[in-house]
Order: C-alpha cells, then sequence, then structure tokens
C-alpha cells in the first residue's frame, strides 16, 4: 500500500520488524531528531533510502524492533513543513 497526502495530513504503510543494530533495509542508518535533547519519546528516521526508494522509514525509537512507518517523500516533506510553519503548535480541541 502507498501513503497518500491530504494536505498536511499524512499517511503511510506499516510494517514490522525493523532491523536491530540501528540500521534500516538497505542499509541506511536510523537517527533521532537533534531536537530530542536524547529522550527516548521521539522517533527515528533512516536517511538514506529516500533517494533509492522515495520512500522515508520513521520508527518509534522506545521500540526499535516494532512497527516502521513508510511515507513517500513528498508526504514527509510536507509534515516536516508543517512543523516548521507551526501548524502544530498549540492545538486547539475540536
Amino acid at each position: 500500500m502507498d501513503g497518500t497526502t491530504t494536505g498536511t495530513t499524512t499517511t503511510g504503510t506499516t510494517t514490522t520488524g525493523a532491523t536491530a543494530g540501528g540500521t534500516a533495509a538497505g542499509g541506511a542508518v536510523w537517527r533521532k531528531s537533534t531536537h530530542s535533547g536524547g529522550s527516548d519519546g521521539c522517533i527515528e528516521v533512516a536517511d538514506g533510502t529516500t533517494a533509492v526508494t522515495g520512500i522515508l522509514p520513521v520508527r518509534d525509537s522506545k521500540d526499535p524492533n516494532g512497527p516502521v512507518l513508510h511515507f513517500p517523500s513528498p508526504a514527509w516533506q510536507a509534515f516536516i513543513t508543517a512543523i516548521h510553519a507551526g501548524e502544530f503548535d498549540n492545538p486547539t480541541p475540536h
């Protein structure tokens, strides 16, 4: 299943069994944001796979062997752009 993007709402595909030892499929290395401050409440991305596949793997840093979400590059970029634009700051209740 391919992920889709609608505005800044992003969906992706999920797999389980991420490669242990800090590497993703294809040998890309997982990294955590420098803004995490070493916290475990973060996500990690596997850079290096996007150029080859157009897909960016994302996982929960607390569960490196758990599910991995795969986002198409445009969807991930829309998400990052929305973060930088403050779209998720102080959300209002619905």
